[in-house]
């Protein structure tokens, strides 16, 4: 990342900032992983009003190589003429078409600008999660990947000459 000189007027913008930021609900449905995410127009969305009155601003720029692999990067600016640029976010993507650029350019912004600016997005569930009783709250979440989301054997194998139960998969 470069920076101006100085940044301490950058500084103070970006704290006004955060005081005036509202982090905003996941707001796309992505079918294939059956998840939902924060599309870039609702980063900006809750970007663009925050910066009143900070003497912020942003604009992304996209570069394409000499291979035709396109990468972002994101220029905040002060009123004062300080600033900070992101090294490139060069993503590849997984089809070599307009579509596919398009699709990684996109990611490319969305994810420098929540870095940037500290825009998380939640998911939306209406206070569910928070409202279940601890044991329902995660489900089998609790043990983790280790086991595959599933209880761990009851007996440990190092210490024990048992076998794991049949439907244990790791």
């Amino acid at each position: 990342m470069k920076t101006s000189e100085q940044i301490n007027k950058l500084a103070e913008g970006m704290a006004k900032f955060r005081q005036q930021l509202k982090q905003p609900a996941l707001d796309s449905d992505n079918p294939f992983f059956k998840s939902n995410y924060l599309s870039l127009a609702g980063v900006a969305n809750a970007i663009d009003p925050a910066l009143k009155d900070t003497g912020l601003s942003y604009v992304q720029l996209v570069y394409t190589d000499q291979n035709g692999n396109a990468s972002v990067r994101t220029m905040v600016m002060h009123t004062s003429g300080q600033y900070m640029i992101t090294d490139p976010l060069e993503l590849k993507p997984t089809k070599p078409d307009p579509q596919g650029q398009g699709s990684a350019i996109t990611y490319a912004k969305r994810y420098q600008l929540t870095s940037l600016f500290g825009v998380v997005g939640d998911k939306d569930d209406d206070g569910n999660a928070a409202s279940q009783p601890n044991n329902q709250r995660y489900g089998n979440q609790q043990y983790g990947r280790q086991y595959g989301n599933q209880r761990p054997p009851q007996n440990n194998r190092r210490y024990s000459n048992q076998r794991p139960p049949q439907n244990y998969q790791r």
